[in-house]
């Protein structure tokens, strides 16, 4: 697979009489905006607001937050997901950069676990507070139920950054990067002399995540090309959003991916990203991650990247499940979720690979 992402800066944003973009500034009409979403009849309302850093705003019950985008090669946008399994990893797509849609729910009963504070000395740790933020409130109509409403708020997110994205389908791009994922045989020949290295992914089993539409908590360990999580297969956790790392943005520009594909041909084979389950019951979980080491030695993969919950290093599971994977034969490059930049987790795994640990 062979995906090209195509950046475009944006710098500004307003209201305006037609969607688009004028030199860095996204323009958008606001009422073609609000008749996208409004295409899903079970949405009762919606708000828009345009949210900006340093805003004195808090913004709450937010249930997902993605980028803008399109796709150049005749199919849709992030939303293509659901609509073209085939061209999501391959082919173009451009990206509105510095720009997000924040999907929140309208006089929710309780709030979200997450907020941002568009104030916030901490935009480091919460980096939708240095972003210019197209905040849609959602009202959903009564009586739906938590599935039915969870997917209610999944294509809003979507339809809303397609909408806007296609404003950068003929855009002036900033930069550009071409991603390469081979097949895992021709992946191999190409690379003999790298160690394969694969990332894991973990969906936990009390969330609404879904890869390609499909519900994900209860999936059986899956290999997936990193284009492909990069292009939006994977879409966020919407009914228990915890942090802003359980957003789809979060997902389409995991830096763990990143940190891989840069070290990728040079000194490892990233192999892929294998995505399985995350059960809190201990014993599921213990089968979870013994299903997960067959399937990882079956590949081949001789070093896995986790990242994990400072919490969880103290847990004896997590401990007894590492010990799992050991002992099959696979070593382990484990990453704090708190080394999130890209130069500590560059050098956590160029450290790894280059002592074999």
């Amino acid at each position: 697979m062979r995906l090209k992402l195509v950046n475009i800066n944006i710098n500004k944003i307003k209201f305006s009489e037609s969607t688009k973009i004028d030199q860095d500034a996204l323009l958008i009409d606001k009422e073609g905006l609000k008749a996208a979403v409004l295409e899903d009849q079970r949405i009762s309302k919606i708000g828009i607001d345009l949210v900006r850093p340093n805003d004195n705003v808090m913004i709450h019950n937010v249930k997902d937050v993605i980028e803008p985008s399109v796709k150049i090669d005749g199919s849709d946008s992030l939303s293509s997901n659901f609509l073209n399994l085939s061209a999501v990893g391959s082919g173009q797509t451009n990206v509105l950069k510095g720009v997000t849609v924040v999907i929140t729910e309208k006089n929710a009963d309780s709030t979200s676990n997450l907020s941002i504070n568009m104030k916030s000395t901490e935009a480091e740790q919460i980096p939708f507070s240095k972003k210019l933020n197209i905040v849609i409130s959602i009202e959903v109509n009564e009586n739906l139920d938590d599935k039915v409403r969870t997917q209610v708020f999944r294509l809003a997110a979507l339809r809303a950054g397609q909408y806007l994205g296609e404003a950068g389908r003929d855009a002036m791009a900033n930069q550009f990067k071409v991603y390469e994922h081979l097949p895992l045989v021709e992946s191999v020949q190409k690379y003999p002399d790298l160690i394969k290295v694969a990332y894991i992914k973990f969906i936990k089993d009390n969330s609404s995540t879904s890869i390609y539409g499909f519900d994900a908590k209860n999936i059986i360990p899956t290999l997936l090309s990193p284009t492909e999580i990069m292009d939006g297969a994977i879409i966020s956790n919407t009914s228990n959003i915890n942090s802003y790392k359980d957003t789809t943005y979060y997902s389409v520009n995991d830096p763990i991916i990143d940190a891989l594909y840069q070290e990728h041909g040079k000194t490892l084979n990233f192999i892929g990203v294998i995505v399985s389950s995350d059960y809190f019951d201990g014993e599921l979980d213990s089968l979870s991650y013994e299903l997960s080491s067959k399937f990882i030695k079956f590949l081949g993969i001789e070093k896995l990247v986790i990242c994990y919950e400072e919490c969880n290093e103290q847990n004896s599971d997590f401990s007894l499940n590492i010990q799992k994977l050991n002992e099959h034969g696979v070593k382990t490059i484990l990453i704090d979720e708190g080394q999130e930049h890209f130069e500590d987790l560059h050098k956590i795994i160029l450290d790894s690979i280059s002592n074999n640990i």
